[in-house]
């Protein structure tokens, strides 16, 4: 990756990717929103999305993903009283935000026929690894590279977007959009009641296994003793269950690490059409970290390895669930918190 001026002194950001795949791949990811809010910093373009305060999603691509990235932040103007960077007024000033279509942001980058690539999950053991070979990042699987130019000339301009392909040239420019007040579900990383380190087969086989079930609700249960992990799917006439005992050798290889601070059983219950979306992650990902707070709010980070011609880069997509309050819980109130 190297960072050049362009020739458009005043401009605040461009950036050029020759693996226009795997922006297409990766966005897809938190599409279930009309418009996505955009983050433009030194470190990359940060994509989030949000459903009824009840589940956030969030794209980073960095900075690694593009052959040239450059940005510019606007100045802003010193608050009264001078520029305070001990409080961190400055730290505005290093992000560019603004919103935008995400679906059209998405159509715009499948114009030269980009389609998705069968699974590489079915037709294997359940939690086994992907076969080797070309994923579905790779360039290879389009054919002709497809080159995009991203450019944001000022704030309150068009995100422009310019792909090339051979011989042919499409411009598009789509509308961006003030900003809402951010509104992201949070998680206390100071009280982290349960982590776990898991390849992302594992969990992708695991809750594809349950959606058949059609239940509502879907419960993640940690025990500090066998099964060390369980899903549960409830259902009106019956439950289905997937269990991790955590032991053995074949276990170690699905649960990579595992971190229960407060040693005993807890369990959390989540909307299942929730989770259901963030399988496209799970698809794609590599490996998937799966975090409880106290409050029981549910961290899904998945890293995903994307390949293009400057060789394999890492990223990264996150998902953030709240958990059913239960009847007899108040707002105080851990969740289950049981003695095992």
């Amino acid at each position: 990756m190297q960072q050049e001026a362009d020739d458009d002194g005043d401009i605040l950001f461009s950036a050029i990717s020759n693996n226009v795949r795997a922006l297409w791949q990766l966005l897809r990811c938190i599409n279930f929103t009309k418009k996505a809010r955009v983050y433009i910093s030194n470190d990359g373009i940060s994509f989030s999305v949000e459903e009824t305060s009840v589940m956030d999603a969030s794209v980073l691509l960095t900075k690694e993903l593009f052959s040239t990235y450059r940005f510019n932040p606007p100045p802003q103007e010193e608050p009264e009283g001078g520029h305070d960077e001990a409080n961190g007024s400055r730290s505005m000033t290093d992000t560019l935000p603004f919103e935008i279509s995400l679906p059209a942001l998405l159509e715009t980058l499948q114009l030269f026929g980009i389609t998705e690539l069968s699974s590489t999950r079915s037709g294997r053991d359940f939690g086994s690894a992907p076969p080797a070979g070309p994923s579905a990042f790779d360039p290879r699987a389009i054919g002709m590279p497809c080159i995009c130019r991203l450019s944001y000339t000022h704030v309150g301009a068009p995100l422009q977007i310019i792909l090339t392909e051979g011989s042919v040239t499409t411009t598009c420019e789509l509308t961006t959009y003030e900003p809402t007040s951010e509104s992201s579900i949070p998680f206390d990383s100071a009280d982290v009641a349960l982590k776990v380190l898991v390849r992302s087969s594992v969990l992708y086989d695991a809750v594809n296994e349950l959606a058949g079930t059609s239940s509502e609700k879907l419960l993640i249960t940690a025990s500090p003793r066998a099964p060390r992990l369980s899903l549960t799917a409830p259902g009106a006439l019956g439950s289905a269950l997937v269990e991790f005992t955590g032991e053995g050798e074949s276990a170690e290889n699905l649960l990579e690490t595992f971190n229960l601070p407060y040693g005993v059983r807890i369990t959390n219950e989540y909307k299942f059409d929730l989770i259901r979306k963030a399988l496209r992650a799970m698809a794609m990902a590599n490996k998937v970290s799966v975090r409880f707070d106290g409050q029981g709010v549910l961290s899904l980070q998945f890293l995903v390895e994307v390949d293009n011609a400057a060789g394999g880069k890492v990223t990264f997509v996150q998902f953030r669930f709240v958990p059913y309050l239960r009847e007899n819980d108040s707002e105080e109130e851990r969740p289950d918190y049981g003695e095992d």
